[in-house]
């Protein structure tokens, strides 16, 4: 793991890994203090940096696509499209 963050009770977990404790996870897991979960599809590459504003979660690396989608190297979650989905970010 190379970076985490917080949102409320929840610990969010990046880095270059494939596995959060026995749980499939690509890049990205939540940790709620039971269990782990993975975030949508994660990435293709490498995330090695985390943030929260709020209860959005932005993610920075190495990667080109989140979620098979293409992404320019930043990330942020989208709500809306259902837990743990995250979605494409102009880089700031």
């Amino acid at each position: 793991m190379l970076a985490l963050v917080a949102i409320g009770t929840d610990l969010y977990a990046a880095g270059a890994f494939t596995m959060a404790g026995t749980v499939a996870a690509d890049t990205i897991a939540k940790w709620n203090g039971t269990t782990w979960s993975a975030i949508g599809a994660g990435t293709n590459d490498v995330i090695d940096s985390i943030a929260a504003i709020g209860t959005d979660l932005y993610i920075g690396g190495d990667f080109t696509i989140v979620e098979a989608s293409r992404a320019p190297e930043s990330a942020e979650s989208c709500p809306g499209s259902g837990p743990g989905s995250v979605r494409a970010a102009a880089p700031a």
